[in-house]
């Protein structure tokens, strides 16, 4: 059952006491941590590793207290769109019969009727407007975005998803993003979201997008990969798809037992409190499910991928799956490009304090894009 919007508010003032208690205790300890940390002058500065120590535990907090914004029952002031360079559109439910026979969990039925939201963050190079509401598709490539946050936090339009990782991926990569506000966990278990990513999907077709590109970082992209092989083994529509672009994939929804996870961890800005409470929440009983955690993964599965874009932080505590994952699937003879930045930590590239640092990343991979879409 979804929290009432008066419980969202104490849980949201009582996490916000509680962890500026935190940051004001701890900041000397966090500075002084950073400074010893900081391996060379071409990876983050100290402020920007004390902002991770902030950013980690915020993070936690907000599992901890369960703080989450509530789904859109209306769109959001104009004025606010327009100040933040983006355009809000909901998606209605797909109309087809969702097939979740195969899946590690059957869709709750009230989900089927719940109509979902996204904002555009459109190519700058292109004029014209939000084609949610001229209803038909630009020239740009598309990318069907999903946010990363554990399943359990984030959205889609906040100044780390939005405002930072969607805007530099429009503008720096030329691309025209959609990035889906997707239900959360544990009001909204799996696989909801892949059926909203389903709905999103039918919208962009129904705007005459024919091959569109799925991206997501962390939690998301473990979510596209998830409806890449919804799309590939029940609907068959492999060709609809023009290349995966995963930013520091959450890949195996129980790897936070492994060492790699904990040894890296000591200095990521990813707690395995987080992660875990994430995975729980999503009420799949077995995480090592094929549509739970892509690692497990054939050799066969990893064949029928299209074009990758894989993008990791050298000093994040998922890199390691990741690098495993990209490893198997070049094996494959799959067309992979695997970005690692040396000293950065998960998700760098969300954060408004590696602004310079994100726009740097995805200008990167303009390429890989316009390449991959004339494929």
């Amino acid at each position: 059952m979804a929290a009432s919007a008066p419980l969202r508010l104490v849980r949201s003032l009582v996490f916000l006491v509680t962890f500026l208690a935190k940051v004001g205790i701890l900041s000397p300890y966090w500075l002084l941590r950073a400074v010893l940390h900081r391996k060379s002058k071409g990876g983050p500065n100290v402020l920007q590793l004390y902002m991770d120590q902030v950013v980690k535990h915020a993070l936690v907090g907000q599992a901890a207290y369960k703080v989450q914004a509530g789904p859109w029952t209306s769109a959001p002031w104009a004025w606010t769109d327009r100040l933040q360079g983006r355009q809000f559109a909901f998606v209605e439910p797909a109309k087809e019969t969702f097939k979740d026979e195969k899946l590690p969990r059957r869709l709750d039925e009230v989900e089927r009727t719940r109509r979902s939201a996204g904002f555009w963050y459109l190519n700058p190079k292109e004029r014209g407007d939000c084609p949610s509401r001229t209803k038909k598709a630009r020239r740009s490539p598309c990318v069907l975005y999903c946010h990363g946050g554990a399943y359990i936090t984030l959205a889609a339009g906040d100044a780390a998803m939005g405002g930072t990782l969607a805007a530099n991926l429009s503008k720096c990569a030329e691309v025209d993003v959609f990035t889906l506000d997707y239900r959360l966990a544990p009001d909204s278990r799996f696989p909801s979201q892949v059926y909203e990513v389903l709905s999103a999907f039918r919208h962009l077709q129904s705007l005459g997008y024919d091959r569109i590109f799925l991206g997501g970082d962390s939690a998301g992209a473990n979510l596209v990969l998830a409806f890449w092989r919804y799309v590939d083994h029940i609907l068959g529509e492999r060709q609809s798809i023009a290349g995966l672009l995963l930013n520091s994939p959450w890949l195996d929804l129980a790897g936070y037992d492994t060492a790699a996870f904990q040894q890296a961890a000591t200095r990521d800005l990813i707690a395995r409190y987080f992660v875990e409470t994430g995975s729980k929440a999503l009420g799949i009983a077995n995480l090592h499910d094929p549509f739970a955690s892509p690692i497990v993964w054939s050799d066969a599965d990893l064949a029928a991928l299209p074009s990758l874009y894989v993008i990791h932080g050298g000093d994040e505590t998922l890199l390691d799956e990741g690098t495993r994952f990209v490893e198997r699937a070049q094996a494959q003879g799959i067309d992979v490009t695997h970005a690692v930045y040396d000293g950065y930590p998960h998700d760098f590239f969300s954060l408004p304090y590696y602004g310079g640092m994100s726009k740097r990343t995805f200008r990167a991979a303009k390429t890989w894009f316009h390449r991959a879409e004339r494929a």
